[in-house]
């Protein structure tokens, strides 16, 4: 019937720059998981999807990041994952605790992580420029480059990388 069945602030939300509120919210569960990121008062949060009531919140801090967190299955174990402040962080989708950090593509990044095997791919953003191929067992960037999908995600699939720059190029890379 359309009617509010509850809402939550997760904390103020004054980007830099203010061009709006991108992240869209990840199901995992019974939770709805959501982020928040701008400059010195970032969070990953999750909520009961029934209620609202807030199961975990974890710090995000650094900067205005506009990228949607995700939840895969890797290895027989799920995790959230996502980019921003310079960084590709996994959690536990249950708990919100670190699972692996890597280096990230840029301060600021709006496409949602993608990944393939042992390899999670980013790309962004501003003021830096790369995409890149994280190993999600060690932590270590495979690959990078100086190409961008700022605002579009890509694709993985099958051994490559497919992605939309920022300058209207179609590219495709051997993800590998």
């Amino acid at each position: 019937d359309g009617k509010l069945l509850w809402q939550k602030q997760i904390n103020r939300y004054k980007p830099k720059y203010p061009f709006g509120y991108a992240p869209s919210p990840a199901v995992y569960k019974d939770t709805v998981i959501v982020s928040v990121e701008c400059e010195g008062i970032g969070a990953l949060a999750a909520f009961r999807a029934d209620s609202g009531e807030q199961v975990w919140s974890t710090p995000r801090t650094g900067a205005s990041s506009y990228s949607s967190p995700i939840v895969a299955n890797l290895d027989g174990r799920d995790q959230v994952m996502m980019s921003g402040a310079q960084m590709v962080v996994s959690y536990d989708p249950a708990s919100g605790k670190e699972i692996w950090k890597s280096s990230g593509p840029a301060t600021h990044t709006c496409g949602t992580l993608v990944w393939d095997g042992d390899l999670v791919f980013a790309s962004g953003g501003y003021p830096q420029t790369a995409t890149m191929a994280i190993n999600r067992k060690t932590g270590k960037i495979v690959w990078q480059n100086k190409d961008k999908s700022y605002e579009q995600s890509m694709l993985a699939v099958d051994g490559y990388l497919y992605a939309l720059t920022d300058k209207g190029n179609g590219i495709c890379w051997n993800a590998q």
